[in-house]
């Protein structure tokens, strides 16, 4: 039974390691490399919670659980967050109790050793594992934590231009660790990709864009667009200045324009919504083309409601489609019209007053002092 180790020694230490850089709590940098290891439980010693992680009120405690148990304990520290996954490996499969060392043969307090044997993990003779340099940064104050993100940056842009992703500006390009972005993929400046993202190869990610927990196709254009907690598919337009949120799913070919704000909604294939619109709560069928500043009244002060729309509509510029409502096949909703019943298949929907021109009036209001 292999298991991980990690230590708070005071309040300090445990305010310091739920510092957030980028979009990951500092601790979870270790944690998450901990994670990808053949171990079976990951114990903590200090003032914090964190999911999936054993809390224990002190060391001996875990000593006491893990001492009758075969494998070993990694001892660690969570305040060297750019030590990774294949050197905690090396540490296991050392037969010996082992320990990293620099190349000064100075010791790292990253240690492992047998179960039986921890108790007197301070008294123990050790391996010694050499480490690069580069992974020795300790941080030891907030100040520290300026100059660490520079280099976490620097290491997982590094990663993703050595597999074929193109950066344009790595110096202003945020990429979070539980990122994977396929080859050829562009991605311009000032763009922030966090949390779990899933992006296909050959797509466009446009300038100022902001990414988090997103999976995103194949040959796709997004620009200048926030998107969160969303699926896109493949060879879609997104944007500028898009915000789509909450469960949306963009089905290929599809567009959204400039302006546009998507909440739980669901874009067909080859459909688009021109700028300046919001569609919360939607079912869009494929084919459907939805006019500028059209808004879907998904919420009446209480509860949250639906708009469907099916393939091979139209709705006009400006129409309101107040939810409840359906709108059939092969719809035309005439622009600036509200809608607040449904629309059967083949139908026009008109809900206007008639225009009236009261004469003189322009003159009378634009002449007044």
């Amino acid at each position: 039974m292999n298991s991980a180790l990690l230590y708070l020694r005071n309040d300090y230490e445990a305010e310091l390691a739920k510092t957030r850089i980028f979009d990951k709590f500092l601790i979870d940098y270790t944690v998450s490399e901990i994670k990808r290891l053949d171990i079976d439980s990951i114990y903590l010693v200090g003032k914090l919670d964190i999911d999936n992680v054993i809390r224990r009120d002190s060391l001996e405690e875990v000593f006491e659980e893990l001492r009758s148990t075969p494998g070993k304990c990694i001892l660690l520290s969570p305040f060297y967050p750019l030590i990774g996954k294949e050197d905690y490996e090396c540490l296991l499969s050392t037969e010996d109790n082992a320990v990293f060392i620099d190349e000064k043969e100075n010791v790292v307090p990253v240690f492992a050793i047998n179960n039986s044997l921890l108790s007197s993990y301070d008294r123990l003779s050790y391996t010694g594992l050499r480490i690069e340099e580069d992974k020795l940064k300790r941080l030891s104050s907030y100040k520290d934590i300026a100059s660490l993100q520079k280099l976490i940056r620097e290491k997982i842009n590094n990663k993703w231009l050595e597999k074929g992703v193109i950066i344009a500006d790595p110096e202003s390009t945020v990429i979070g660790s539980d990122v994977f972005i396929d080859k050829n993929t562009f991605i311009y400046p000032d763009c922030v990709i966090e949390g779990r993202c899933i992006i296909g190869k050959n797509n466009v990610i446009g300038k100022s864009c902001h990414l988090t927990n997103v999976v995103i196709g194949d040959d796709n254009k997004i620009d200048d667009s926030r998107i969160k907690d969303s699926v896109i598919h493949n060879n879609c337009e997104i944007g500028p200045e898009a915000i789509i949120e909450e469960d949306s799913e963009i089905l290929n070919d599809a567009k959204v324009g400039s302006f546009v704000r998507l909440f739980n909604t669901r874009l067909g294939a080859r459909s688009s919504v021109s700028h300046l619109s919001y569609i919360g709560d939607g079912q869009i069928g494929e084919d459907v083309k939805i006019g500028t500043g059209v808004c879907t009244i998904n919420y009446d002060g209480r509860s949250r409601h639906t708009t469907s729309i099916k393939a091979h509509s139209t709705i006009g510029s400006n129409a309101t489609l107040v939810a409840p409502v359906t709108v059939g096949e092969y719809v035309m909703v005439a622009a600036g019209s509200t809608i607040d019943a449904d629309v059967r298949d083949g139908d026009l929907a008109i809900a206007r007053i008639y225009q009236q021109n009261k004469k003189g009036y322009g003159y009378k209001y634009n002449k007044e002092d």
